[in-house]
């Protein structure tokens, strides 16, 4: 494939241009220009058929993009990606160091969905680091 000649745009189908500028309708006016280049600049360079597919899927998650640009709670729209089963309080833990070296020692149960830590006693947990080597085999041989 050739390249353009320099200062030459690339521009989308008809099609996938239409509906760019449909899914551009429910955005906040203020950020349409942005979306727009954002739009164009994914699809300008695909075959005809995966631009109207994503222009299509533009289209569809338009709805989405707009309430969490005009969400002033960041952790209302943060709170759309966590799991169902978290948001229900049936969260999958696993075991974990904590994140400051100097309390290294104690374990933490975190959320493998959400990164919630599991508030409580930690001295009851299994250590990872007990020296077990090779399915319990010391390194040295004793």
């Amino acid at each position: 494939m050739n390249e353009p000649p320099p200062g030459f745009m690339l521009s989308p189908t008809p099609l996938a241009a239409a509906l760019i500028a449909m899914s551009l309708l429910p955005l906040p006016v203020e950020s349409r220009n942005r979306w727009s280049d954002e739009y164009r600049a994914e699809i300008v360079g695909l075959p005809r058929i995966r631009q109207i597919t994503n222009a299509a899927s533009a289209l569809g998650g338009s709805f989405s993009l707009r309430s969490a640009l005009t969400s002033t709670d960041t952790h209302e729209a943060l709170s759309a990606s966590i799991a169902l089963t978290c948001r229900v309080g049936r969260h999958r833990y696993r075991i974990v160091n904590q994140d400051n070296p100097e309390n290294r020692q104690y374990l933490l149960r975190e959320c493998i969905l959400c990164g919630k830590i599991k508030d409580g006693p930690t001295t009851n947990l299994p250590r990872r680091d007990d020296g077990a080597f090779m399915n319990g085999a010391s390194p040295l041989g004793g």
